[in-house]
């Protein structure tokens, strides 16, 4: 199993660091990873903080994802896989590259990890393909404001994907938890029956509400007023009933028979009768045809 050395940030990566103090964002762009040698002192910490590339660079990879696990540290995953790979080599380095926000280009080498003991990454076989999740803790200054590259077509983890799909199915559940509970918190009953005695005009009706109003008599038509005048004024006001207060009843309440109404509006006419016609009211010509008379 490989074994790494503690990753070094590079004097390229400690002064891109400086920037972040007065207002700059960083970002990271990729890990690569590589087959360059190095001997027992060019691993030391000042030899390899002076490292610009990795010696003999053989692939890359987009971050899946990102962690600040601590105020000055962050995790950073992505999915190595061989699939592309058509020759093999032993992983000896790997570094991250980082750049500001806005550059152009994929940025300078941020931070470096050799290998003590080096695992051999076979070509792709076109059978099973190699993959290894790949954690890296990398230091960033208390006050960075760091975050990855999109755009790269990078691997989703399994486990990433399971938690994404665990925090989505949390929100949903609370989501309705709270349609539930609130959803009439405020309103009327959400079906309101109303009679001529409880009615409520538009301006009064809860939203959220359906209003039916319930009534023996048919083809009612109810206006909403909102003051009234016995007699009448001028000029007259929009949504003012007028009237004249009397304690009798009227004709028509006293007329048993519902037609008297229809009837009073049929005014029968002789044929040639010259007659002025007044409006609402319907005229019947009486014309003889041989012994009887049609209408």
């Amino acid at each position: 199993m490989a074994e790494f050395y503690p990753a070094v940030t590079t004097d390229l990566g400690i002064t891109l660091a400086a920037d972040l103090l007065v207002g700059e964002q960083m970002v990271f762009t990729k890990l690569v990873a590589g087959s360059g040698i190095y001997t027992e002192d060019e691993t030391v910490r000042t030899n390899l903080q002076k490292a610009e590339a990795l010696r003999e660079p053989r692939q890359e990879f987009a971050f899946s994802s990102i962690k600040k696990e601590t105020d000055a540290c962050v995790l950073l995953k992505t999915l190595l896989s061989n699939i592309s790979l058509t020759e093999g080599y032993r992983m000896t380095e790997i570094g991250v590259y980082a750049k500001r926000i806005g550059e152009e280009g994929d940025g300078i080498l941020y931070s470096l990890s050799v290998a003590k003991e080096a695992d051999y990454f076979p070509r792709y076989n076109g059978m099973a393909a190699v993959e290894i999740i790949e954690e890296y803790y990398i230091t960033v200054s208390d006050a960075a404001e760091v975050t990855i590259e999109t755009g790269r077509s990078a691997a989703v983890l399994i486990e990433d994907l399971e938690k994404m799909q665990a925090e989505i199915n949390k929100r949903l559940d609370d989501l309705m938890s709270n349609l539930k509970t609130n959803c009439f918190k405020s309103a009327d009953d959400p079906f309101v029956l109303m009679t001529e005695a409880t009615y409520k005009p538009p301006s009064l009706r809860t939203k959220g509400s359906l209003y039916a109003m319930v009534t023996k008599k048919q083809g009612v038509v109810i206006n909403t007023f909102d003051r009234y005048v016995a007699g009448m004024e001028s000029p007259t006001v929009k949504n003012t009933l007028y009237g004249v207060e009397r304690r009798e009843r009227t004709e028509g309440e006293r007329e048993q028979t519902s037609y008297r109404g229809i009837l009073k509006m049929l005014v029968p006419i002789n044929d040639g009768q010259d007659v002025e016609r007044q409006a609402n009211m319907l005229y019947a010509v009486t014309k003889k045809s041989g012994e009887e008379d049609d209408i």
